[in-house]
């Protein structure tokens, strides 16, 4: 599944219910991930892989007991290395003038039409 849909990145084990797959793509959000599940106390399995565009992967094997606390550190890891959606200051201020202007439009057609 995560060849066909690449932002998927936990699943569940293929061959054995009882383990959740969460999978990264970079090295320093591996071992962030890996020094949040350590420190949490949460037993879990290490792989490496190589996927078809040649770049590694990093996948991490948690039993489903840990599911909970586990995905909660997975998203606080993406959470920490993730960049905005709109990093331009600029993009940001047309986006707001766009969205003012849309709304003051619409209020000045209901109270025309009203």
């Amino acid at each position: 599944m995560y060849h066909i849909f690449p932002s998927y990145h936990y699943y569940e084990h293929p061959t054995d219910p009882n383990y959740l797959i969460f999978t990264l793509r970079r090295k320093d959000m591996a071992d962030y991930f890996e020094e949040k599940i350590l420190d949490a106390g949460i037993k879990f399995e290490k792989d490496t892989d190589i996927n078809r565009q040649n770049k590694e992967l990093f996948h991490f094997a948690v039993l489903q007991s840990s599911r909970q606390k586990s995905l909660e550190l997975y998203l606080e890891t993406w959470s920490k290395f993730r960049k905005p959606f709109f990093s331009n200051p600029t993009i940001k201020i047309i986006l707001l003038a766009l969205t003012f202007t849309l709304i003051t439009l619409a209020v000045i057609g209901f109270v025309k039409n009203s």
